[in-house]
């Protein structure tokens, strides 16, 4: 089976996205242009909107800054380090007990924990 041009794009993309650390598309696009430099900048930009609209990839909304791009679509939190900038995966999942008057029918939310990671701790000692 010959796989399309767009399948292609999408295996670059996600081959460069393992390579970084919660990129941001424009990361992403610099990656991919290591991997096949005749891809256009707007080629990946639509490729990473159709992966993550398709649940492949998750954006992570930053409070500062630009979108950022996460493989792993497994539900978790994410620590930024206040230092370096670091962005880590975490594992912990609070259990939010939402009053049932809000009204509001929740799908999905994003955790976003900000301090000082372990290395920009070992650092300032």
């Amino acid at each position: 089976m010959i796989k399309s041009r767009n399948t292609n794009q999408k295996s670059l993309i996600l081959e460069a996205i393992k390579h970084l650390d919660h990129p941001t598309c424009d990361e992403i696009y610099l990656e991919v242009q290591k991997l096949n430099p005749k891809i256009g900048r707007a080629t990946v930009f639509r490729n990473v909107k159709a992966l993550t609209d398709k649940g492949i990839l998750t954006k992570i909304i930053m409070p500062q800054g630009a979108l950022r791009y996460d493989i792993s679509i497994q539900n978790h939190s994410h620590f930024v380090c206040n230092k370096c900038g670091k962005i880590y995966d975490m594992s912990y999942l609070p259990n939010i007990d939402l009053p049932a008057s809000t009204n509001f029918a929740i799908e999905d939310y994003k955790l976003i924990f900000t301090g000082v990671c372990k290395e920009c701790q070992k650092k300032e000692r």
